[in-house]
This record gives C-alpha cells, sequence and structure tokens, in this order.
C-alpha cells in the first residue's frame, strides 16, 4: 500500500471544541447547561474516539475517516447527550452547531475543507522528504484532522497512528514543520 495524505475536517471533533469555547464562555452558569462534570466527560469522550478510530480500507482516500465521523454522529444521543443537563439544551446545542458547520456559502465545514486542501500536497512532499532522511517508512493513509480552534483538554500521550490534529491557523500560519513533526511523531510509534 502507498501512503496517502488527507485533510479531514471531523465534525464531531469541531463540535467538541465548541462545547469546550461554550464551557468557558457560560463557566459561571455553566450548570444549567451543560453537566457539572462536563470537562471530565469530554475529555474521557475525545480520547474514546481518538483511539478508537481503526481504517477498514486500504483505498488511498479519506473515506475510512469519513465514515468513522459519520458513525459517531449518528451515535451522538449515546455519548453527547450525557455532557448536557437535559435533552432540550443538547438538541439546541447540536443544531446550532449543525447549522454553522453546513449552512452556505460560508459553513464551517467548507472553510476548513478549502482552506486546507490546497496544503495537503505541499505537506506531503515535506514529510515525504523528512521520513526518507529519517529512514521512515509511509505506507498507510494519514488524515490530519482539522479544527476551527486550539484543542481542548487535548491530552498529547493520547495519539492514534493514523491521524494528528491540526488548527485552521496552523494552516493559514503555514506551520508544516509542525503539522510535519506531529506526524513523524505518530509515525514513529
Amino acid at each position: 500500500m502507498n501512503y496517502c495524505l488527507s485533510n479531514n475536517p471531523s465534525l464531531i471533533f469541531n463540535y467538541l471544541i465548541y462545547l469546550d469555547m461554550t464551557y468557558i464562555e457560560e463557566k459561571h452558569n455553566v450548570s444549567k447547561v451543560l453537566h457539572k462534570d462536563f470537562l471530565h466527560l469530554s475529555q474521557q469522550y475525545w480520547e474514546r474516539l481518538i483511539l478508537g478510530f481503526v481504517p477498514n480500507s486500504n483505498d488511498c482516500t479519506n473515506k475510512d475517516f469519513v465514515e468513522w465521523d459519520l458513525t459517531h454522529i449518528k451515535d451522538r444521543n449515546i455519548n453527547i447527550r450525557s455532557l448536557f443537563v437535559n435533552e432540550d439544551f443538547y438538541e439546541n446545542s447540536w443544531n446550532d452547531f449543525f447549522d454553522i458547520w453546513y449552512t452556505e456559502p460560508n459553513s464551517l465545514q467548507y472553510k476548513l475543507d478549502t482552506l486546507t486542501g490546497e496544503s495537503i500536497p505541499v505537506i506531503g512532499d515535506l514529510l515525504m522528504a523528512k521520513c526518507e532522511i529519517e529512514g521512515l517508512k509511509l505506507d498507510r493513509n494519514l488524515a490530519i484532522q482539522v479544527l476551527f480552534d486550539e484543542k481542548p483538554f487535548f491530552n498529547e500521550n493520547i495519539q492514534n497512528k493514523n491521524f494528528i490534529f491540526a488548527t485552521l491557523e496552523e494552516f493559514q500560519s503555514q506551520a508544516y514543520d509542525l503539522i510535519i513533526d506531529r506526524i513523524i511523531n505518530v509515525l514513529r510509534k
């Protein structure tokens, strides 16, 4: 199998960031919307998401990442609902974010995908060169999970060998070395 690098703006990871920002903004009123153990519960869910991804195909696409994201979107009532005080708050939050994510012409998903897509070939070429120098083998699909803002409650020790996280700002500022270093660290594990 050849290696393939793709950008993948995950709705589920970005929704958790949206919730984290809600938590920070409403910290004094958090018990009215989010569960009192929100930070702990959301961190556990974030880590389960990372550790739970296993690719199913050898296709040189991000198909497995998209299918994985869709599975978690469908199962959101099981995991994400528990982050809220009640069903109404959960539904309102999900619907608000869903509108931000998909409403054209400036949907967040479209923005993350288009503003990072052109960088993938550049990062891929730089990654191949660095792997050749360091004697690392590129033999699987890799994805850069594109986040609209900083990673919340992210434990750098919790990683998946098939993807890394990078923010839109890192792409826009062309912090490619930082992104490549994260990929190299995953390849070494």
